[in-house]
């Protein structure tokens, strides 16, 4: 008793943990248990004190004939006499070693992690066309909710495991619906619509308001029940809160780069999440977009974050185990991208282990007691071209592959005098820069690293490539001589940079950074001794676009509207806007005409439908010149010309739900 009153306390300080169930009852029996008098030979009452008996009846002890354990017997020298109270003497103490040894085996058992749950049989939850995404299985196992749509527009659905039709979660049509979670005793759920948080019952109903959020850097990005549903964790631009359902108490937990995708764990303890890209949850052509991000774990009372992952790949979708002991993730850092994985998590909210890889591929899991719910993609994405109407609008009909294949091709630009299409391309399982002649040929490729490439552009001599490669969760820009191997970084200092865009002189290029919702856009310019400066740069702007003769930049903001700004810095001018409540378009990604008073812009509207737009800059008058109206693929984010087609990318995606079971390994 004496040994496990100190195990008992050495749990308490060392692990904040207690004895398990079966150590406590085989100490419980040991307390409760008879204490037999020891007796002397002729059977009179011993002088010596009596000893504790182990617990089992006396028909547990070794018979008198058997030998005791050799570490515990006395020598082959012994003459004492072989009584029964002897005997006695002997099991007792062995009884007590043994009770000892199963407390320690037992509290081992029960403080190490042990293995993540096992897949097991599965099977199709939805079977429909388009995508169904960001699977959120309830608490009992029961029902998956999940977000039902395209790109654009997606609204979620709750549908029970064991068959029958799927329900909406609510009566808005209109809305753009992400997210989905459970409350802990299966009755709600909570998601994000319209920049804020809402929660509505799990049998669909009017949602009501939870965290009101604002657009860009102000919406709501994450929302999660705690495990007593008495409050939610949510996310605004960078800071992590923890917001009481009842009343209006707000306390900040901690704050990190675009966090999203947060889970409260099941013993409320900590509140793992999602760091960067949260552009891929974003309505659009960029949704479901393909970058790097960390998965991070705040102390839900408050403080610094605890980084789990590094920053170089793509780790998405974290999910508890409901034990608590596992975090479970996506990511691609094998080189599979979605493959599953489990984190052991220690005490103190670090890894205690290495990551074990589940069997599964996903791009979306939540997990239950002893089901998973999962999406499953099949993504790839080509280029295709179009010639320029002069007439009549035309559709994707007149369109032509320029590329085809296993695929994701995501941001592509054409040189200026029109011989080459520069885009990235996962080929090889990594982004990696390509470029390929416009009047057909084989397609070469210009860069190999590790870490994933993008949005390349050839200088206007052809001779140099500059293009985004992240490195530590942020773009970084890089410059090279096509006829050497070596790449120069081009702007050192800390920040996002991407989408770089040559001035014509070839002399300046004009960049993205993309560290708020908004977005900035910049210039550096190159200087005889080959070295890069910054010239300015401009807030609430994004992915700038150079004019024919060099002297303005346009560019798109996040409203959808379009902008210009004279290339050496100056006063900003709005030369497009959307109207609110109309069915404008909502401008993209932007490309010139050999004209300086002519653009063209790559649009989307509200029901996820692509366009491409000439602008006159001087009027705003615009004409629609192609309608990319298929649902089945959405537009990608980019837009192209050698003045004399149009080249972008068509996203063909699916997703569908499954769950299964999962048990002991």
């Amino acid at each position: 008793m004496q040994a496990f009153e100190t195990y008992r306390r050495r749990l308490a300080a060392e692990y904040d943990a207690e004895p398990s169930a079966e150590t406590e009852a085989l100490a419980a029996r040991l307390r409760s248990s008879p204490r037999p008098r020891a007796t002397t030979r002729d059977g009179s009452p011993s002088a010596e004190p009596p000893i504790a008996s182990p617990g089992p009846p006396a028909t547990a002890a070794p018979p008198a004939t058997a030998a005791p354990p050799a570490t515990a017997a006395p020598t082959t020298t012994d003459t004492l006499p072989r009584t029964d109270t002897r005997r006695a003497r002997w099991a007792i103490p062995l009884g007590v070693v043994a009770g000892i040894g199963a407390m320690a085996a037992v509290g081992w058992v029960s403080l190490r992690p042990g293995m993540p749950q096992a897949l097991g049989a599965s099977a199709p939850l939805t079977t429909e066309d388009g995508l169904q995404v960001e699977a959120a299985i309830s608490p009992n196992g029961r029902l998956v909710a999940y977000a039902k749509g395209n790109a654009a527009r997606l609204r979620i659905f709750v549908q029970k495991i064991g068959g029958g039709p799927a329900w909406p979660l609510t009566g808005d049509s209109a809305a753009h619906e992400v997210m989905p979670r459970w409350s802990p005793d299966n009755d709600a759920l909570l998601f994000l619509s319209r920049n804020n948080a809402w929660v509505s019952p799990s049998i669909g109903g009017s949602p009501t308001l939870v965290a009101r959020g604002a657009s860009g850097n102000g919406m709501v990005r994450s929302a999660s029940w705690s495990p007593h549903g008495d409050s939610v964790a949510i996310v605004r631009n960078d800071s992590l809160l923890v917001q009481a359902l009842e009343g209006t108490r707000t306390r900040l937990v901690g704050r990190g780069n675009q966090l999203h995708s947060c889970v409260w764990s099941p013993n409320g303890k900590w509140i793992a999440c999602a760091s960067g890209n949260w552009i891929e949850f974003e309505p659009g052509p960029l949704f479901g977009n393909d970058a790097p991000a960390s998965i991070v774990l705040f102390p839900a009372a408050g403080g610094a974050a605890v980084a789990l992952t590094d920053t170089e790949f793509q780790h998405r979708s974290p999910a508890w185990s409901a034990d608590g002991k596992y975090l479970w993730m996506l990511s691609n850092r094998d080189g599979t991208t979605g493959e599953v994985y489990a984190m052991p998590i220690g005490k103190d909210g670090r890894a205690s282990g290495a990551l074990v890889r589940v069997g599964l591929r996903a791009e979306w899991i939540a997990l239950s007691a002893d089901r998973i719910a999962y999406s499953v993609p099949q993504r790839r994405a080509n280029i295709w071209a179009i010639s320029i109407p002069q007439g009549a609008t035309v559709s994707l009909a007149a369109a032509v592959p320029v590329t085809s294949g296993n695929q994701l091709i995501e941001a592509l630009s054409a040189s200026r005098d029109g011989r080459w299409l520069v885009y990235d391309s996962n080929l090889r399982g990594n982004a990696d820069m390509y470029r390929m002649p416009t009047d057909g040929g084989p397609a070469e490729r210009l860069t190999d690293d590790e870490r994933p490439e993008f949005a390349g552009a050839l200088s206007p001599n052809d001779s140099e490539l500059a293009w985004h490669r992240w490195i530590s969760g942020e773009r970084r820009l890089f410059v090279k001589n096509l006829d050497s191997d070596t790449a120069q970084e081009i702007m050192p200092s800390p920040g996002d940079q991407g989408v770089p865009r040559w001035s014509p002189d070839g002399r300046s290029i004009a960049g993205w950074a993309h560290g708020t919702a908004e977005g900035s856009i910049f210039v550096v310019r190159r200087d005889t001794a080959g070295h890069w400066r910054e010239r300015w740069r401009l807030k609430d702007a994004q992915l700038p676009a150079w004019s024919s003769d060099g002297k303005t930049i346009a560019f798109p903001r996040y409203d959808g509207s379009i902008q210009t700004i004279p290339a050496d810095s100056g006063a900003r001018t709005t030369v497009y806007a959307p109207r609110p409540g109309t069915g404008d378009p909502i401008a993209v990604f932007l490309a010139w005409t050999t004209s300086p008073d002519t653009l063209w812009f790559l649009a989307h509207d509200a029901s996820g439908h692509g366009s491409i737009w000439s602008l006159a800059i001087g009027t705003g008058a615009r004409r629609l010149l192609v309608r990319l109206d298929d649902p089945a693929r959405l537009i990608g984010p980019t837009l192209a010309t050698d003045q004399r087609r149009f080249y972008f990318t068509l996203d063909e995606r699916y997703s569908n739900v499954r769950w299964g079971e999962l048990g002991k390994r």
